[in-house]
C-alpha cells in the first residue's frame, strides 16, 4: 500500500495532513491524479457525492475547504510528487490556474529531487554511521554479555523497538 507523506504545508490546518504526517494513497484524489498524470480540480458542490469518490476529502470538507486543484510534480517521466492548493471559496479555480500549477509544478520538480536525494544520502550516512558504532560497539569487547546494553542503544539510532531480543542456536 503506497502513503503520502505531506513534505510541506502552510495555510487552513487539519488533523492528519500535516507536515511529516503519512498517510494512505488510495481514496485520495492524489491517487487519481499520479495514476492519470494529470492535474485534478475539485469544486464540491454535492458533498456526499464528492466524499464517497474520494474519502480522503473529508478531513479537508470538515476544516472548510470547499475547491481542490492538484497537479502531479513530474521529473523525467517519473511522478515525484503532488502540489495541492485548497480554497474555503467554492469554484475557486478555473482553467486558467490549473495551467499556472502545472507550470508552478514543473518549475519546482527539480527542487523537489534534490531534496529528497540530499534526504536519501542524509539517511544513508546516518545508517552507515550506525552501522560503524556497532561494529565498534561489538568489537570492544570479548565477552559479549559485555556489549549487550551499548549494541542495543546503537540499534536504537536505526529502529523504534520496545525491546531487542538476540537469539543464539
Amino acid at each position: 500500500h503506497q502513503t503520502l507523506r505531506i513534505a510541506h504545508v502552510i495555510g487552513t490546518e487539519f488533523l492528519n495532513r500535516q507536515r511529516g504526517d503519512r498517510f494512505p494513497l488510495a481514496g485520495t484524489h492524489t491517487d487519481t491524479m499520479i495514476t492519470d498524470r494529470a492535474p485534478k480540480c475539485i469544486q464540491i458542490e454535492n458533498v456526499d457525492e464528492a466524499l464517497e469518490r474520494y474519502p480522503g476529502l473529508s478531513l479537508a470538507w470538515e476544516a472548510g475547504l470547499r475547491s481542490f486543484l492538484g497537479v502531479p510534480i513530474i521529473l523525467e517521466g517519473q511522478v515525484i510528487g503532488a502540489l495541492h492548493l485548497h480554497s474555503k471559496t467554492p469554484s475557486a479555480y478555473i482553467e486558467a490556474d490549473v495551467a499556472l500549477a502545472e507550470r508552478v509544478g514543473t518549475q519546482i520538480a527539480g527542487a523537489i529531487a534534490n531534496a529528497q536525494l540530499h534526504a536519501q544520502l542524509e539517511q544513508e550516512y546516518h545508517e552507515s554511521a550506525v552501522l560503524a558504532e556497532i561494529e565498534r560497539i561489538i568489537n570492544s569487547s570479548l565477552e559479549i554479555d559485555e556489549v549487550y546494553e551499548q549494541f542495543a542503544e546503537a540499534v536504537r539510532g536505526l529502529f523504534a523497538f520496545d525491546r531487542i531480543v538476540i537469539s543464539t542456536v
